[in-house]
């Protein structure tokens, strides 16, 4: 999360100086007098997936805040304006990535664990009018733009909720009777993306293209698109539907005070852990003793 720190920008850098037994001013959050904002924020979660079901299902997901799906690797990422909803196998990514081999990763479950992750910036960092007004972090107004100060790991729960409840095409969803023909059309079709992968854009672009009924009046060009791009939406939300009502996961289990206070973890042995690097390198017994001495000033100024 600190690459999310930035000092505040109207500072000029030249005139800018701190007292290094001030050092934890730097922090935004740690005192009020704070000289410094968070710029971005990524807020996950891991999640024990047996099969990788969750983490199959979040392939399919449409989000109103972010739109653009996006092949990124492992990840299945949804990127919108200054957001980005991402699900990814959390030990294939370490490896992936190098942070780690495969070899020095000691994971607390057998089962794969696919972690969840929203990732915040720009005007999506400080604006949270979405919450209730206790559960906001803490923000401040300076020269007409708002920034982000502080936060509690409760505020960040109920931010990471918020854009993980409101996604689509995932959570079980009952019955819903009608529909007729598309509807019918519909359930083949959500059935074909389920059993053969091909994704919910494809199988309505291929709908509009071939199974639309003759219409038995002459459009204009202006109609006929703005009739494809209705029955394009109108299909793909029954295909999301009908994926809904065959889906066990409930947005209630998945994002459960139970699911984040027992998240399953994945420890690094070696000099890889960061635990370790600290301990080598700035002989520091722990992180958490770090960060709750009262002389942490003095500390961070000798590292």
């Amino acid at each position: 999360v600190l690459q999310g720190l930035k000092r505040n920008s109207a500072i000029p850098t030249a005139n800018y100086r701190i007292n290094p037994d001030e050092a934890s001013t730097l922090i935004p959050g740690l005192v009020r007098s704070c000289r410094t904002n968070w710029c971005k924020i990524e807020i996950g979660s891991h999640i024990k997936d047996p099969d990788r079901t969750v983490y199959r299902l979040m392939s399919q997901m449409r989000s109103p805040h972010a739109r653009k799906m996006e092949p990124f690797g492992n990840s299945k990422r949804l990127k919108g304006t200054n957001v980005i909803i991402k699900a990814y196998d959390k030990t294939t990514e370490m490896v992936a990535k190098k942070y780690s081999t495969r070899a020095n990763l000691d994971p607390s479950t057998d089962d794969p664990i696919t972690r969840l992750e929203v990732e915040l910036w720009g005007k999506k960092v400080a604006n949270f009018s979405f919450l209730l007004e206790e559960q906001r972090p803490l923000t401040r107004l300076e020269d007409g733009k708002t920034y982000l100060e502080g936060f509690t790991l409760d505020q960040l729960r109920a931010i990471f909720r918020y854009y993980f409840s409101e996604l689509k095409a995932l959570y079980h969803a009952p019955k819903m009777p009608g529909g007729g023909d598309a509807a019918g059309m519909a359930a083949v079709l959500a059935a074909v993306h389920l059993r053969m992968g091909m994704p919910i854009e494809e199988l309505c672009i291929l709908y509009t293209e071939r199974g639309m009924r003759a219409r038995k009046k002459s459009r204009t060009k202006d109609e006929e698109e703005k009739a494809l791009k209705r029955a394009h939406g109108d299909m793909r939300n029954k295909i999301e539907r009908n994926i809904e009502k065959s889906s066990m996961l409930t947005a209630d289990e998945l994002l459960s005070d139970s699911a984040n206070r027992n998240q399953p973890i994945i420890d690094v042995k070696g000099t890889y852990g960061v635990g370790e690097l600290f301990v080598q390198h700035y002989g520091i017994d722990s992180i958490r003793d770090f960060a709750i001495d009262p002389h942490a000033d003095r500390q961070i100024k000798e590292v």
